[in-house]
């Protein structure tokens, strides 16, 4: 136990109460106020003031936890001091976990103390409010947990979600300057991603400034894809600094999506973009894309055999303008032999379903008249499964409605491109 004593290491005449061992780590005077560093005690405390305080009465602190086994459950406790037995020691059903082990992992706290955490950073904020040396302390104490390990870290985003608004713009403030640095953090970048949720438009541009000039960058990485991602769904037309970030992102459209976060963005883009957006996109899809043998054939080919890259194109078909749907299926279906590859790939198999999918009339008929003279190989091969049962499905429903169209058994040579017709 630590005894009480005398503060006088801070500055300040005074006297601390007593406190179980580890709990805190420094302390120190902000204001008029004696501060304790991180501890244990989630309730109220009071430290009596006995020379030269403003405050006759004591003062009362904001006692905040550290995530230790005295905040988890005595089963997981317990869990944590048993030693972890050899490959010879396990026997028949020791191997097993427990329904609380599975449903409560032993490194998680609890979300009682997650909403302690938070609302004792929020309390501490309301009391000082007014002392800027006190506010600065909690601002420090957030962006410390920001970055700290997920427990502190959520406790950061429960804090940021039921502030004020007042609040939320003193408590994001910490982390200017820090934007690019929380882009990188596993933790950190989701208390980014909750203030573009969260809060409006204007009070959080400094977030797409401190990242202008970085945008293809942040595309591409594992946690800072999820920003753009976020900018894109809940950012305005009118914000001048995302429009310029989302811009820079663009640039790099085609390369993007072939990669494994920057495909994601690009989804995001087809999705939640502008309509000149998911154009950019299919103009990259177009793009010519050179090959191992010095051949070249058009960037969808290459990505509708790709896992990601895949996704990207079945959103293509979805949510692209008519036009540019039509174009892109007129490169997949420029080829016969280059639909069997598609249809009986891993990945290129669910790109042909998202053009037998297709709401334009035209795009299903011309694929089914594609796919339709190689049905009996298509059955042969595992992967294109899926695709025969679709033109099954498809031809069922064919033969059972009187207005269905007339599928031919192949597709003229001569054919007009899909973008060269008028109508459906």
């Amino acid at each position: 136990m630590i005894q009480s004593g005398n503060v006088q290491q801070s500055g300040f005449q005074g006297s601390y109460v007593d406190a179980p061992q580890g709990t805190m780590n420094q302390i120190f005077q902000v204001g008029g106020f004696i501060v304790l560093g991180p501890v244990l005690h989630s309730q109220p405390m009071t430290m009596p003031l006995y020379q030269q305080s403003p405050y006759e009465q004591g003062l009362q602190l904001f006692w905040t936890p550290v995530w230790s086994n005295q905040g988890q459950p005595e089963q997981q406790q317990q869990k944590q001091r048993q030693p972890k037995p050899s490959k010879g020691q396990v026997g028949k059903g020791q191997d097993q976990k427990t329904s609380f082990e599975r449903e409560v992992p032993a490194s998680a706290p609890c979300q009682e103390g997650i909403k302690e955490r938070a609302n004792a950073l929020l309390g501490w904020l309301r009391i000082t409010s007014g002392n800027d040396a006190c506010v600065s302390l909690a601002v420090a104490q957030f962006r410390e947990m920001v970055f700290a390990e997920a427990p502190d870290c959520r406790a950061a985003q429960l804090a940021l979600e039921e502030a004020s608004a007042t609040e939320q713009v003193t408590l994001l403030s910490g982390l200017k300057g820090l934007i690019r640095k929380a882009m990188q953090d596993r933790n950190a970048n989701y208390t980014v991603t909750k203030a573009v949720e969260i809060m409006p438009a204007a009070r959080i541009r400094f977030i797409s400034q401190e990242l202008s000039g970085h945008g293809r960058e942040v595309a591409r990485h594992r946690y800072g894809c999820r920003v753009i991602c976020r900018l894109l769904e809940h950012s305005s037309q009118k914000d001048t600094s995302v429009i310029d970030l989302l811009e820079e992102v663009l640039v790099d459209a085609e390369s993007l999506c072939t990669n494994a976060f920057g495909s994601i963005v690009m989804r995001h883009f087809l999705e939640h973009g502008l309509p000149e957006h998911r154009h950019r996109i299919a103009q990259a899809l177009r793009q010519a894309t050179a090959l191992e043998k010095g051949e070249h054939t058009a960037n969808i080919v290459v990505c509708s055999q790709q896992r990601k890259a895949s996704h990207v194109v079945e959103a293509a078909f979805t949510f692209c303008s008519l036009e540019d749907q039509r174009v892109l299926a007129d490169i997949l279906l420029s080829s016969a032999e280059q639909m069997f590859t598609l249809s009986t790939g891993q990945f290129g198999r669910h790109v042909v379903l998202a053009l037998l999918r297709a709401e334009d009339t035209l795009i299903r008929k011309r694929t089914t008249e594609a796919l339709l003279p190689m049905q009996e190989r298509l059955a042969l091969n595992k992967c294109a499964k899926p695709v025969c049962s679709k033109l099954a499905e498809m031809e069922v429903s064919s033969d059972s409605s009187p207005a269905a169209v007339t599928f031919f058994p192949c597709a003229p040579s001569h054919a007009l491109p899909l973008h060269a017709l008028g109508g459906c």
